[in-house]
């Protein structure tokens, strides 16, 4: 396993080229081999959830729910610092923090967190209770995919359209960005084994990625179908 600790798109994009057999850059331009890098890119942090980050959501006195951004695939965890101390937001289901015919009348500081909806299409956060105060500032850690410019969303995060710039993928897990890019390339020239080996490779660094977040995560509950109040 190759590890590019640190490593430009540019330097991949080398790399990329050797895999397919392609070192003096013969049959592709570096243009090509960068987009396929950046799909491989994209697909490695939408299916691992390896790429973090952070939003701060500012409460509305009243208001339960608040959009999550395009990109977000997961949501890890959320803090409420009211002193400095970073105090955690617990998660808990949906349907609990919704359950009964006044659910929203309940106000407060919120303690706990949930999400409702699907990933890229009107996601949301929630809070319970509902907040009582306007302007508390909540920090919430999200896991995301970049979104590309060929989506009906919103771009939110630049494609690794620079060869001196780096993927958001994990620098340990840069071999297997490379190893999905050449995967798909050869797999449009034929050359089928060698694909397959390589797609192989991606796919078990994915599921090592996936372990090793579940061995660290806290259980994050989510009720995608949980209908919206009105009103």
């Amino acid at each position: 396993m190759t590890i590019y600790q640190g490593r430009t798109a540019g330097y991949l994009v080398g790399e990329l080229a050797l895999l397919v057999g392609d070192p003096k850059l013969l049959r592709y331009e570096p243009d090509q081999l960068l987009r396929h890098l950046n799909n491989a890119d994209v697909e490695f942090c939408r299916r691992s959830g390896c790429a973090e980050k952070d939003i701060d959501v500012t409460t509305a006195a009243g208001t339960p729910l608040y959009a999550l951004p395009d990109d977000a695939v997961d949501v890890r965890k959320a803090f409420y610092d009211p002193t400095g101390l970073n105090r955690p937001l617990e998660p808990m289901p949906a349907d609990a923090a919704r359950s009964g015919d006044n659910w929203d009348d309940l106000r407060g500081l919120p303690t706990n967190y949930y999400v409702v909806g699907e990933p890229g299409f009107g996601w949301q956060i929630g809070f319970s209770p509902v907040p009582s105060t306007a302007s508390v500032t909540i920090q919430v850690t999200y896991a995301y995919a970049p979104i590309t410019g060929d989506t009906q969303h919103t771009t939110t995060e630049t494609e690794m359209f620079a060869l001196t710039s780096q993927p958001r993928t994990p620098p340990v897990y840069h071999s297997a960005v490379v190893d999905r890019a050449a995967g798909v390339i050869l797999a449009a020239e034929g050359q089928s084994d060698r694909a397959a080996f390589l797609l192989e490779q991606f796919e078990a660094r994915v599921e090592e990625c996936n372990r090793a977040r579940h061995l660290r995560a806290r259980p994050v509950f989510r009720n995608a179908r949980a209908p919206l109040r009105s009103g």
